[in-house]
């Protein structure tokens, strides 16, 4: 072998060895971007974390819950009758026996609280007069009464879907002190169905809920303080609706399923639906509702039907007559039994009935 031959030999092999190794420098180079490429991209595909809701209200995560910017101020309205209302119903679960199945509704208005309590064999109602301030963009608010302390419903900073609650107040001959924390366990409610706005004639309402929010806290009764647990709902309603009338019903099934009926009635229209909340925070309405008033007493609605043939619902609702409030309005609890989305439901509910629906 002649040393030409070698030469070439020895090239080739340089050569070979070059490619090879450039090929690997190449691979180590730029195939982790390929992956983090990769990476990237299924990432993008994940859901978002538990409890980061996009839907409005908008959540930031870490960051308080948002409401748009207006929401919770009063309207500048000449008419005097665009209004907005906080509602906090609670289903109080006391350690103490004698108080099992306590109903606790407070509603907050620009000058009143109206408090409404019903417990087994006791219902009790009164009105505080004072002076509610809103936070713009928040559902965070504080009740002032001069012969009271200061009441407080708020976000607490830097943690979204935690409220506290600070309420006082005397009613029945006995003075009431809340001190709660609420934590919401599901996405907030909008009527998607209807834009998020329900309007009748030139009226219209908008109602954004915080569903399901568990209760911590006590309660103190005179002296004595009691542990507690239990569900609230929390609402918002803004909207020139004051010449409406309504039958409104909220009840909470095993499983943490919420089920919220509205019949909303003026200016010669009316409007049946039903809020469904799946124990995974999904939201259905049923626009196909029918409420079927079976029986009356003392001008209001005694009992019920609801009925949806598209979404298997088919309930009778009965007020419990030692457990209502009859005056301007209709307030208290009833009995609530049948089959909802393919589950038998025998439980409790909230009511709320205006006068409108005599035979």
């Amino acid at each position: 072998m002649n040393k030409l031959t070698l030469t070439r030999k020895t090239g080739l092999i340089f050569v070979i060895t070059a490619v090879i190794l450039s090929l690997l420098i190449f691979s180590l180079l730029y195939s982790p971007f390929s992956v983090r490429d990769e990476e990237k991209e299924e990432e993008d595909d994940r859901e978002p974390e538990e409890k980061v809701w996009r839907e409005y209200p908008y959540v930031i995560p870490e960051t308080d819950i948002r409401f748009p910017d207006e929401e919770g101020l009063y309207p500048d309205d000449e008419t005097g009758y665009e209004e907005t209302w906080i509602s906090l119903g609670m289903r109080l679960d006391f350690i103490d026996p004698i108080y099992e199945d306590t109903y606790l509704v407070t509603l907050y208005h620009e000058n009143f609280k109206d408090i409404c309590i019903s417990s087994p064999g006791n219902i009790y109602k009164d009105r505080f007069y004072g002076e509610q301030t809103l936070s713009e963009g928040k559902m965070d608010m504080t009740f002032e009464n001069p012969t009271l302390p200061e009441d407080v419903f708020r976000t607490k900073e830097g943690e979204a879907f935690h409220y506290e609650f600070r309420s006082y107040f005397e009613i029945g001959g006995q003075k009431f002190e809340l001190d709660l924390e609420f934590e919401a366990e599901k996405p907030p409610v909008t009527m998607k169905e209807f834009g998020g706005e329900v309007e009748i004639g030139e009226r219209y309402y908008r109602v954004h809920h915080l569903t399901h929010c568990t209760i911590s806290g006590t309660v103190k009764i005179g002296e004595e303080p009691y542990e507690v647990g239990g569900v609230v709902w929390i609402e918002n309603r803004r909207g020139l609706f004051r010449t409406w009338q309504w039958e409104w019903f909220g009840f909470w099934a095993d499983g943490d399923v919420e089920f919220k009926i509205v019949d909303l009635y003026g200016d010669d229209e009316n409007i049946e639906y039903a809020l469904y909340v799946d124990n995974d925070g999904k939201t259905t309405t049923i626009d196909d509702l029918r409420i079927e008033r079976t029986s009356f007493k003392n001008n209001f609605g005694y009992s019920w039907n609801i009925l949806s043939d598209e979404h298997d619902v088919d309930l009778k609702i009965t007020c419990i007559d030692e457990r209502m409030h009859y005056g301007a309005f209709a307030i208290g609890v009833g009995e609530v039994s049948g089959r909802l989305m393919g589950s038998e439901i025998d439980t409790l509910a909230y009511l709320e009935l205006t006068k409108s629906h005599h035979p």
